[in-house]
């Protein structure tokens, strides 16, 4: 099923859920408005989290990049010694890492520096 179809579904649901949930909370049924919000809750997160775009290994890079961004802040290396050849003019396959605009990654070597140094 193509995700625009289940986020479409999702949406759906989730406005008839604050639709349900707000008749419940006129009617003074608290209980049965907090599930509703909670369900709500619930089925969001698990939208949210089943993105394919989104990836563990994602954040480990970047957080790679700042810690050598520590060395030479303005150089965000993904490797300081690279050991295989690699296309300068590929940014996908550099040695320099261009995936985070410059100031997030100052931002992010200055957060190593002062809370992870040694």
């Amino acid at each position: 099923m193509p995700v625009q179809l289940i986020g479409t579904l999702i949406l759906l649901l989730m406005l008839s859920a604050v639709f349900f949930g707000y008749r419940f909370l006129k009617a003074h049924q608290h209980k049965s408005a907090l599930f509703v919000i909670v369900f709500l809750g619930l089925v969001l997160r698990l939208f949210i989290t089943s993105d394919a775009g989104l990836h563990e290994w994602d954040e480990r890079y970047h957080a790679l990049v700042a810690k050598n961004m520590m060395d030479e802040p303005f150089k965000p290396m993904l490797y300081k010694n690279p050991v295989l050849p690699y296309d300068y003019k590929n940014w996908t396959e550099n040695h320099i890492w261009l995936h985070k605009q410059p100031h997030d990654t100052l931002v992010y070597g200055g957060k190593h520096e002062n809370f992870w140094s040694e």
